[in-house]
């Protein structure tokens, strides 16, 4: 593939989904392009605002958070495996307010609770806190919540 053919190709990617810059050039790689064409290809994406890690982060967290009720700590994890800076993670996460936050992990928890005969017994009290853990939720959060 051409980097001409690998710019028309993540392009129409880019105007259909939103992607970060880890993520398109993984796609390049797969194409075949070598590093300096995938950096140049990478360069007027940006220039065109097609991608945009702060964006992309931004709106990664909102629907992750909003949709899937992951917690602020999973979120981190997986904008930080997408290479996304420390800085641009921060952004997104404080956009999820205390109050949302805190409404999600009641959700997060009841949703669990529901699963057990007896949600105070101490085994289901386990459960349910490694559930929310495992959701990417502060365990001392959790365990206040408990």
């Amino acid at each position: 593939m051409t980097p001409e053919e690998a710019l028309n190709y993540v392009s129409a990617l880019c105007n259909k989904a939103e992607y970060c810059r880890s993520e398109i050039a993984e796609k390049l790689r797969k194409k075949g392009l070598s590093g300096a064409e995938t950096t140049e290809v990478l360069r007027i994406l940006q220039a065109q605002r097609l991608v945009d890690d702060r964006r992309y982060a931004m709106a990664y967290a909102r629907q992750k958070f909003r949709n899937q009720y992951w917690g602020r700590r999973k979120i981190e994890i997986e904008l930080r495996r997408k290479r996304i800076s420390t800085e641009i993670i921060s952004e997104a996460l404080s956009q999820i307010s205390g109050r949302d936050y805190a409404a999600a992990l009641r959700t997060v928890m009841a949703k669990k609770a529901r699963t057990f005969a007896d949600p105070t017994d101490r085994a289901a009290r386990t459960a349910i806190a490694r559930y929310a853990i495992a959701r990417g939720f502060e365990p001392s959060l959790v365990f206040d919540a408990l």
